[in-house]
């Protein structure tokens, strides 16, 4: 259950980046087809997460460190631009148009899914 919240919060928070950046665009002619295009990316991030992003947190270690964390922001960058690259491998309607695109979409996508994850941890915690 916890799993599928945070798919959706993703989602959401996709939505969210797309709708306020120009530079993110989300495929489909219907709202049903945008929806699900929006959670099979909230998929593609969150294996990106799983796997990918540790790999890259080690290799730049040091480079986290001496940025005072600052370079995770950069990180999150390649990861969203990965899932665009991933997504038009697949066919699905999600592009990211380059760097800076991707620097915002994933403050944006961080801030909506840290304030989404809040409210539900909260909710799960009282049932």
């Amino acid at each position: 259950m916890r799993t599928l919240l945070q798919i959706v919060a993703t989602a959401f928070a996709v939505a969210v980046a797309a709708w306020l950046l120009p530079g993110i665009v989300v495929g489909g002619s219907s709202f049903g087809q945008k929806a699900l295009t929006l959670l099979l990316v909230a998929v593609i991030i969150g294996l990106l997460n799983s796997f990918v992003r540790p790999v890259l947190k080690f290799l730049t270690g040091c480079v986290i460190a001496i940025t005072l964390g600052l370079f995770v922001l950069v990180i999150n960058a390649w990861i969203l631009m990965l899932a665009s690259w991933v997504s038009g491998l697949a066919g699905i309607g999600f592009h990211v148009n380059g760097f800076w695109s991707a620097l915002f979409g994933s403050i944006i996508i961080s801030l909506v899914t840290l304030l989404l994850s809040g409210i539900t941890d909260k909710r799960t915690a009282r049932a």
